[in-house]
């Protein structure tokens, strides 16, 4: 057993009661990391491989206390941000990372909109809020396709990914990594927007579907970060460590596979 302390990574996500996507998820994917996991929910749902069938949202007032709580006694030394569901919770979370405890932790969120089975994660009122507040605060926005779409408020398709990506990652203070996995063709390739610059980061495609991957990919970028990764390393590790949990995603339920997150 290693002798030092671990560095310490919070998750704020929903949580998905069957394991393979939310704060489970994610908290699986710190211990493969190495580091110490926590987590704040900030919704509930009733869901499974098939899909989401329900959604509760949490009480911001009691996600406060849970923050509270976490920084009088740990410090992170990177926070994660998944589905935050109400524009009250939203709002919530852009004070809460505004505060002096959370100055220069890195933030990676992923701006999680809806389930594939089309249960809506985050009211559509709350979308600016988050852009504008919650966005200049973050290190690395992790948004795929479809949630890039309704960000920039254009179609996204692999011909104008990049140059939709410039424009809108202009002079922001944060790095985004546009996931590829909607696009179609032999290659996966994801588009990382840093330092006024676009790296591509590619694998083989497979032809399978898990979910939870945008969660675990966060997450991993949050992990790498908290042990000392720069921007372009923590993703490229991140996406080399989706794929090979891809690769041997088995299907336990009735409908999508889910990550290998144990061996």
């Amino acid at each position: 057993m290693p002798s030092r302390n671990p560095p310490i990574v919070l998750s704020i996500s929903g949580s998905d009661p069957s394991g393979g996507a939310g704060i489970e998820a994610d908290l699986k994917t710190f211990h493969q990391h190495g580091v110490y996991g926590m987590a704040i929910p900030t919704l509930l749902t009733a869901q499974n491989t098939v899909g989401v069938q329900n959604i509760q949202f949490l009480n911001p007032d009691f996600l406060e206390e849970q923050w509270n709580a976490i920084f009088a006694d740990l410090c992170p030394n990177a926070i994660k941000i998944g589905a935050l569901g109400s524009r009250d919770m939203v709002l919530r979370i852009a004070k809460l990372l505004s505060k002096k405890e959370a100055k220069g932790i890195p933030i990676v969120l992923d701006p999680v909109m809806g389930s594939t089975s089309g249960i809506p994660l985050l009211e559509p009122k709350a979308v600016s809020i988050l852009i504008n507040h919650i966005f200049p605060l973050c290190r690395v926005i992790t948004p795929n396709t479809l949630e890039f779409s309704k960000l920039c408020g254009k179609e996204v398709t692999a011909d104008k990914a990049a140059e939709l990506l410039k424009v809108f990652g202009k002079d922001k203070p944060y790095a985004i990594l546009l996931k590829g996995g909607h696009f179609t063709g032999s290659q996966s390739i994801d588009l990382l927007w840093s330092q006024n610059r676009i790296t591509p980061f590619k694998s083989s495609r497979l032809n399978l579907n898990a979910h939870g991957t945008g969660c675990v990919l966060a997450s991993s970028i949050a992990a790498n970060l908290a042990l000392g990764q720069s921007i372009p390393t923590a993703c490229r590790n991140a996406k080399a460590f989706v794929h090979e949990a891809l690769t041997s995603a088995p299907k336990l339920g009735k409908g999508q596979r889910v990550l290998n997150l144990w061996v």
